[in-house]
């Protein structure tokens, strides 16, 4: 399978002499370092060839970095774009968007002053955010990308890469970031301010729509409502097929 991935010329030059390239932590912002720890632990449990090391991230092969983005390092730095030629089951694909939610979560929770555990954290995430590589339901869903489907971006993360899946190696210049300048004095998600906040406000709006379901089917198994209709007792219990439809998928 062909993927690419964005490095800087100093971690190319670390790959040749090293024989391998893998992530490194000194690299993550702190503010996101739990989503990582967080995609590194998922990434251990489902594929077979994961050691634990930090992500290094891939785009597919239909999505050639776009060399003139303004978000690959800082103006004049010299990148490199690697095609390399990995196994399939190497490869743990998510949904881009979606993980810029993860990394606010990671933010909010690296800022908390009473935190949670941090395999509560995970848990929490776990559950939160399983969605993210569920490409099957985020196409298939109103809420997410059906009828958008080419809106679609996926990342992938591998661990350890060998010099031997490299095939080819372009040089290229980055231009500036200018929102990287603002990043800290103006909240980290300056850059995709837009989209993370759309994407919030779906999780909003699907959190809610969850709450007031298992809400509501609370009460209808608790109580079964009578209605008075010229004086013949109703009982309502279709509604249980109307709640548990919206439930199905969370429970």
């Amino acid at each position: 399978m062909i993927v690419y991935t964005v490095q800087t010329e100093a971690a190319w030059k670390q790959f040749k002499k090293l024989g391998y390239l893998e992530g490194s932590k000194e690299n993550i912002d702190p503010d996101f370092i739990y989503s990582y720890d967080w995609m590194v632990r998922v990434a251990k449990k489902r594929l077979p060839h994961y050691e634990g090391n930090y992500p290094i991230w891939v785009w597919e092969a239909n999505n050639y970095p776009d060399r003139n983005a303004k978000a690959w390092g800082r103006e004049n730095s010299k990148m490199i774009i690697l095609t390399l030629d990995v196994p399939n089951e190497w490869v743990l694909w998510s949904d881009i968007s979606y993980w810029c939610c993860a990394m606010t979560a990671s933010s909010m929770y690296f800022h908390q002053t009473n935190k949670p555990t941090v395999e509560d954290w995970f848990t929490f995430m776990d559950e939160e955010y399983r969605l993210i590589f569920d490409f099957d339901y985020l196409l298939s869903h109103p809420d997410w990308y059906k009828g958008k489907e080419a809106s679609l971006e996926k990342q992938g993360v591998i661990g350890k890469i060998p010099l031997s899946f490299v095939k080819k190696v372009i040089r290229f210049r980055a231009r500036e970031d200018k929102s990287i300048n603002e990043i800290r004095s103006d909240n980290w998600d300056n850059r995709k301010e837009n989209r993370i906040k759309k994407m919030n406000r779906k999780l909003r709006k699907r959190n809610e729509k969850q709450k007031n379901c298992k809400s509501d089917l609370y009460e209808i198994k608790t109580y079964i409502y009578t209605v008075r209709n010229y004086g013949l007792n109703i009982q309502i219990q279709s509604y249980f097929l109307y709640y548990q439809h919206f439930s199905t998928y969370y429970s």
